[in-house]
């Protein structure tokens, strides 16, 4: 994407946003810059391990596992992570969020409209529990025959029926990489019977 594309995209956003219409003349003439190489050299690669991991241990874990892809110097660099994050919130898309916040303050009042919203809120909450299992299974599958050591584990998921997938990371966390701190987040499921036990 480039930057004018976004430039002006904000200048839109902003145009909405205020009452004062913004001319289109008022807006300074882009040009598209380009950005300055040094040779075509990759200063990252110059790096050394223990500098790149260190500042990989500030980004979120689901960064860090997809800039492994990358480079192949990299791949073996989220399995030196000492804290490992996996959330779900970080893959709810927005809409999820302004939603909840609509529907806790009973907003629609239309009984109708109600219910389509609860039912796509039940829906995004299902398809992103999937995701979620999904790639945490393929993290454990990939991560069969690595040594780790985590120190660190965070969890958030959905209340569901079924928590195998999270059973068996917080089993492999504990047992082989020798977690020591274990944080899990349960957030309450909209399709969820509180009648039926968790496992």
């Amino acid at each position: 994407m480039s930057c004018q594309y976004l430039i002006f995209n904000m200048a839109q956003e902003l145009q909405k946003i205020s009452a004062i219409p913004l001319p289109l003349k008022a807006m300074p003439m882009l040009r598209r810059v380009r950005p300055h190489t040094s040779g075509g050299e990759d200063r990252l690669s110059a790096l050394h391990d223990d500098l790149i991991l260190l500042i990989v241990s500030r980004l979120d874990t689901r960064t860090v596992l997809s800039m492994a892809i990358l480079a192949s110097r990299w791949v073996r660099i989220p399995h030196k992570l000492s804290a490992l994050d996996f959330r779900v919130s970080d893959i709810l898309p927005p809409e999820y969020e302004r939603t909840v916040a609509l529907r806790k303050c009973n907003l629609p009042r239309d009984a109708t409209l109600a219910g389509t919203l609860d039912g796509l809120k039940a829906r995004c909450e299902i398809d992103t529990i999937r995701s979620f299992t999904n790639g945490i299974t393929s993290f454990l599958e990939a991560d069969s025959g690595h040594d780790r050591h985590v120190k660190t584990l965070r969890l958030e998921f959905f209340q569901t029926y079924s928590s195998i997938c999270v059973d068996r990371l917080i089993n492999v966390a504990v047992r082989a990489w020798g977690v020591e701190d274990l944080e899990v987040v349960v957030r309450p499921s909209s399709g969820y019977d509180p009648t039926r036990t968790y496992n």
